[in-house]
């Protein structure tokens, strides 16, 4: 039997195009160690959780994102080949994202800048007081002799210096809720809080936070203004170029509105 030579290039054709339909997505590490809301809770997952799956959702089979969630300390472990420079490399995991950070929050190594930033959205430092108490927030230059709640081993630019001299007085909370609570309770005269924690924890009426949210007074001038951005590596340009696409992005723009939007 004869066979021809463009019968066999068909054949070959249907072998090469049904290797493709069938190859395996390639497997996205999404990092993140933001354990508290809007970012991530133990009901749904959270807003982290949510944006793994409007990936999944956009990705045709050619990614899987999986949600890696872990602690700060663990993280930079995870990402020091980035952080002291030595990557990338081929030696380097190039498939990562890092969604919710700013890379000024150690991540940028010396010298060198290996990430791709895509902008998220413009997050705050909130200063929160009460209706009807004594301390208004104009400036970093009032705050002596007040008392204040901040989380637990964060750290606060201009603040800081006021507690260590002890001009201020911190009180330390362990979530952005009981920041909140504290502050009803009369513990402090100022709390700092991010907007989407502070929106989160204020959109429903029917819990003490939401009931209470006329009561808190948000200053005009915020601690902080910062962008939240997803870094991913450089050296993954077919990420870097699926992370940008219309249709993520505008899937992501609306899960961010509904963080900062209350």
């Amino acid at each position: 039997m004869i066979i021809s030579r463009s019968f066999l290039f068909f054949l070959a054709s249907i072998f090469i195009s049904g290797s493709v339909a069938h190859a395996d997505p390639l497997r996205i590490s999404v990092y993140s160690y933001h354990e508290m809301p809007p970012f991530w809770n133990d009901q749904s997952g959270g807003a982290t959780q949510k944006l793994v799956d409007i990936l999944n959702d956009n990705a045709e089979g050619n990614f899987e994102f999986v949600l890696v969630m872990t602690p700060r300390t663990r993280l930079n472990s995870i990402l020091k080949p980035w952080t002291s420079g030595h990557c990338p490399a081929k030696d380097c995991d190039h498939n990562w994202v890092l969604p919710w950070v700013s890379p000024t929050w150690g991540f940028l190594p010396p010298n060198s800048q290996p990430y791709q930033i895509i902008p998220q959205f413009e997050d705050r430092n909130h200063v929160i007081s009460l209706a009807g108490g004594k301390f208004t927030f104009t400036g970093l230059e009032n705050l002596k002799g007040t008392r204040f709640i901040g989380i637990r081993g964060h750290r606060y630019a201009g603040v800081d210096g006021y507690v260590d001299s002890g001009d201020v007085e911190r009180i330390n909370a362990n979530t952005d809720k009981e920041v909140l609570m504290m502050l009803l309770h009369g513990k402090a005269d100022f709390a700092i809080l991010p907007q989407s924690g502070f929106v989160y924890y204020t959109a429903d009426a029917d819990s003490i936070t939401g009931a209470n949210k006329d009561r808190y007074v948000v200053a005009e001038t915020s601690h902080q203004v910062y962008m939240r951005n997803i870094l991913a590596p450089s050296s993954n340009p077919a990420l870097v170029e699926f992370l940008k696409r219309g249709a993520v992005q505008s899937a992501l723009v609306q899960l961010h509105r509904s963080m900062t939007i209350n």
